[in-house]
C-alpha cells in the first residue's frame, strides 16, 4: 500500500494590496473598475515569481479559490501594510539620507544618536542597508507611482517641540515663498511662544519630526563625546 501523503497544494498567488491606478482587470478585461487587486504569482516553494497582475475582486477570488470578502479584506490589510512600510521608508531617508556620503565620524554620530545601544555591524553598513531597503520600498510601483525618495525631494518644515525633543507638537510644510515670515508667524502664535521652533528638511511632515528629534539627539551625543575627551 502506498502510504505517501500527497503534498498539500500551495497558494498560487499572494495579495499585495489594492490600487485605483489600474482600473482594467487583467483576467476578464473588464474596464472602469473602481479598483483592482494586485496579485503576484508564486512558485512551487511559495516564493514570489513574476510581475504583478491586476484583477477585479471577483476574478481575484476565483483565482485564489477564496470568497470575495476574504480577498477584499486581505487586499485592504496588505495595502495598509504597504503604506506603513512607506512611512518607515520616508523616515529612514529623511533622517539618514543627508549622511549617506558624510565622513565616517559624522555618519557614526548620526547613527548612534538615534541608536545609542546599537552593537551590530558598522554604522555605515547599517545605514546603507536601511537606505537601500527604503528606496526599494518607495520606488516599488506595484500599488502606485514612485514616491519621493531622494534628498533632492526634501522640503522645508517648521517643527514645534519641547526643547529636549521629548514631545512634538506640530509639523507644517513651509510655503514656497516667505519662509522666514512663515517661521516668525509660527513663533508669534501664543500656543508656541514657550516652545522650541526649528526648521528642518524632510520628505513629509511626520518625517520632519524625526529629523528634529535627531537634531537634538545629535547635539547631546556630540556634547557627551566632547566631555569624554577631558
Amino acid at each position: 500500500m502506498n502510504t505517501t501523503q500527497p503534498r498539500p497544494s500551495l497558494p498560487r498567488w499572494v495579495i499585495k494590496g489594492v490600487t485605483d491606478d489600474c482600473t482594467t482587470c487583467d483576467c476578464c478585461s473588464r474596464q472602469n473598475l473602481k479598483r483592482t487587486v494586485a496579485l503576484i504569482p508564486l512558485d512551487e516553494d511559495g516564493n514570489e515569481d513574476g510581475d504583478a497582475v491586476y484583477y477585479g475582486t471577483a476574478c481575484a477570488a476565483a483565482a485564489m479559490k477564496r470568497t470575495t470578502t476574504f480577498v477584499a479584506n486581505a487586499a485592504s490589510a496588505a495595502r495598509y501594510e504597504s503604506l506603513s512600510r512607506d512611512r518607515w521608508a520616508q523616515v529612514i531617508i529623511s533622517v539618514y539620507g543627508p549622511y549617506e556620503f558624510a565622513t565616517p565620524r559624522e555618519m557614526a554620530a548620526a547613527w548612534y544618536s538615534r541608536n545609542p545601544n546599537f552593537t551590530g555591524r558598522s554604522p555605515r553598513e547599517e545605514l546603507e542597508t536601511f537606505l537601500t531597503e527604503a528606496r526599494a520600498q518607495l520606488t516599488d510601483t506595484t500599488l502606485g507611482p514612485v514616491r519621493p525618495h531622494t534628498v533632492a525631494d526634501f522640503r522645508p518644515f517648521v517643527v514645534v517641540t519641547e526643547r529636549d525633543a521629548s514631545r512634538m507638537y506640530m509639523s507644517c510644510a513651509v510655503p514656497g515663498e516667505g519662509a522666514e515670515e512663515f517661521h516668525q508667524s509660527v513663533r508669534r502664535d501664543p500656543r508656541w511662544r514657550s516652545r522650541y521652533i526649528v526648521t528642518v528638511y524632510a520628505l513629509d511632515e511626520e518625517s520632519a519630526k524625526d529629523v528634529a528629534h535627531l537634531r537634538y539627539r545629535l547635539t547631546q551625543y556630540q556634547a557627551e563625546r566632547a566631555s569624554y575627551a577631558f
